[in-house]
């Protein structure tokens, strides 16, 4: 897929964007979605939510992938689905690195269901989701994630539900 692909798809999109490459081009997503010309029409047709569901984000770095979310600080996005994209491959600080590039944005809900978190301990599991403190996510779908109910301590005195 290229920018012109891409910008093409968005003038279509009526908002909302599935946007699905194959495993091989998935290091091209972060250029994708950091080009200047597609941040401006994601912002002139008012997209607002961002499916990159079933991509395998885990292969890119934590860098690539905050910096690609970090991008979305100039658009009227306010919903991003990272479900199923094999996340779980990145370390807690990383995914937390990861979580706190939605600061600046307007991303107010995150899915990641289908990221099998689990395999972090109780405390590396909130440093994760530590990564969401000051940003404006306020619902994040953690279904399927496999962590411990521990975790829900977390989000005590948010606004995240």
């Amino acid at each position: 897929m290229t920018a012109a692909d891409l910008i093409q798809t968005i003038r279509t999109s009526q908002g909302n964007i599935k946007l699905r490459v194959p495993e091989d081009d998935v290091s091209t997503l972060p250029s994708l979605l950091m080009d200047e010309e597609v941040i401006r029409e994601l912002k002139l047709h008012n997209v607002t939510t961002l499916d990159l569901s079933g991509n395998k984000l885990g292969k890119l770095s934590a860098a690539e992938l905050a910096a690609m979310l970090h991008a979305l600080k100039d658009t009227n996005v306010t919903t991003i689905n990272l479900s199923y994209c094999n996340l779980e491959g990145f370390s807690a600080d990383e995914l937390a690195t990861v979580l706190s590039a939605l600061k600046g944005t307007n991303v107010t809900t995150i899915n990641l269901t289908g990221n099998k978190l689990g395999h972090f301990d109780a405390d590396k599991q909130a440093r994760v989701l530590d990564g969401l403190k000051d940003t404006k996510v306020t619902a994040i779908n953690l279904s399927g994630c496999m962590l411990t109910s521990r975790i829900l301590g977390v989000f005590k005195n948010t606004n995240v539900t």
